[in-house]
């Protein structure tokens, strides 16, 4: 039982404490107060809206703030261990945290609910889904926030408090961009062919990212733990996320679009995760040693999930290259872009270009020299793809260019040159790791 979870009862006994109790009701009760006078002692449909915003501003900020915190203090306090080496399961250490810590946020927005429930000049309806929006986005605010500082902690680096503020922003800006959307009007959106309200829509994508915020979480959780987790849930969040933007293109353009975005996921997973996991020779090592055994039970337990997407790239782009030309340009509501035609060439060049970041990523981690391998890496990369072809192009070295952007016009020269690349930075990270860890018996587990 939930009640039973000893990390929720120690949260509540840290965040509930009498003084608390007694002032968030005060400090609310004056400031509702203060509007009911300047208002003709009388509240109207702005207060109401207010105490929403109240509401979300404890626990998209607050309510966020405390979740990180609730694992980055552990961290910092040197007391995470401990929690690791306990017998509590994973889900019961993610709820603990998740509603122990932000359980006072949602205490000051219980009461700006009972306001707004009281005063506001909704339907009864409409009222009941605005309070669902903000309360799902506050579960958002603060499980995304929980995720990232999970994510963070996995890359062994000193913390400071400035991390968690950085967590808490990325996340109440993510939340807020939902509430933002079903504010735009009582407009509607097309999606797979039904028609869907902008609220009642954002509230049925809410609560499919929540669910999907929270096993991110438990996967989290459960690799602290030391449990392994099966590549299969990454592959099913993929396979989420293609379909959930699939579903915005027109029903006559589905399956020329698809492929599209299903490469354009891929390679967003790929580089998200290939910067987010761990990537010690412990881990390859094993990985290794694993694909040469040909052991494919256990292979589901080690597979990193960068590996996982980037293997869904070579499908995705062979089926792009199959289908050739979209029947029309066509617009991608979320994402506001057009899809024109592109050339087999550059979608091959583009997928070895990713192959040749991963390689070039992994050679720098096998580096004993760099504290900080993936920030050197992702500063190269920016730059590779900002800056320096900009330099290029204004030199009129278009040729030179190819080496660091694939382009429409590369054509074959590109995709020799992407090949050529791939080549290199494969060989500079098999010559590092034979030189450092194969030696030791580590390609092999001895």
């Amino acid at each position: 039982m939930m009640i039973r979870n000893p990390e929720l009862l120690r949260n509540i006994w840290l965040e509930m404490t009498p003084h608390r109790l007694m002032s968030m009701p005060l400090l609310l009760g004056a400031y509702f107060f203060l509007l009911f006078v300047m208002g003709d002692y009388q509240f109207n449909h702005a207060d109401a809206m207010q105490a929403l915003s109240i509401s979300a501003l404890l626990t998209l900020v607050w309510g966020a703030h405390m979740t990180a915190e609730s694992v980055l203090s552990e961290v910092r306090d040197n007391t995470w261990d401990a929690q690791r080496m306990s017998a509590m399961p994973a889900w019961r250490l993610v709820w603990g945290k998740l509603l122990g810590s932000s359980l006072f946020s949602w205490y000051g927005a219980s009461i700006c609910f009972l306001l707004f429930i009281a005063v506001n000049d909704f339907d009864a309806m409409h009222a009941v889904k605005m309070m669902l929006l903000y309360l799902m986005a506050g579960l958002l605010a603060q499980a995304t926030s929980m995720l990232l500082a999970l994510l963070y902690i996995r890359k062994k680096i000193s913390l400071q408090r400035s991390h968690t503020l950085f967590f808490t922003l990325i996340s109440a800006f993510t939340a807020w961009q939902f509430i933002a959307v079903s504010g735009k009007g009582a407009g509607t959106l097309n999606w797979f062919g039904y028609t869907f309200f902008t609220l009642e829509f954002t509230l049925i994508s809410l609560m499919a990212w929540l669910i999907w915020t929270w096993v991110g979480c438990h996967q989290l959780m459960r690799s602290e733990l030391q449990t392994p987790n099966k590549i299969w849930m990454w592959f099913a969040f993929v396979l989420w996320c293609i379909i959930y933007l699939t579903g915005f293109v027109p029903l006559s353009e589905v399956v020329a679009v698809l492929p599209y975005i299903a490469l354009s996921v891929s390679m967003l997973m790929t580089y998200s995760m290939l910067f987010s996991e761990s990537k010690d020779p412990v881990a390859m090592g094993n990985l290794l040693r694993v694909l040469m055994k040909k052991d494919w039970s256990q292979l589901q337990l080690v597979m990193p999930c960068w590996l996982m997407s980037m293997l869904l790239m070579v499908p995705a782009g062979l089926v792009l290259v199959l289908l050739g030309k979209p029947s029309a340009y066509v617009s991608i509501a979320p994402l506001g872009q057009a899809l024109d035609y592109v050339s087999p060439m550059l979608v091959w060049t583009a997928i070895l270009f990713v192959f040749r970041d991963i390689c070039f990523v992994l050679w720098l981690n096998l580096s004993s020299q760099l504290k900080r391998p993936d920030l050197a890496a992702m500063l190269y990369l920016t730059i590779s793809y900002t800056l320096l072809p900009l330099i290029l192009s204004a030199l009129n070295m278009d040729v030179v260019r190819m080496v660091l952007l694939p382009g429409k016009d590369a054509g074959a020269v590109g995709l020799v040159i992407a090949v050529a690349e791939v080549l290199l930075f494969f060989w500079l990270m098999r010559s590092r790791w034979q030189k450092h860890y194969a030696r030791n018996g580590a390609e092999y587990g001895k």
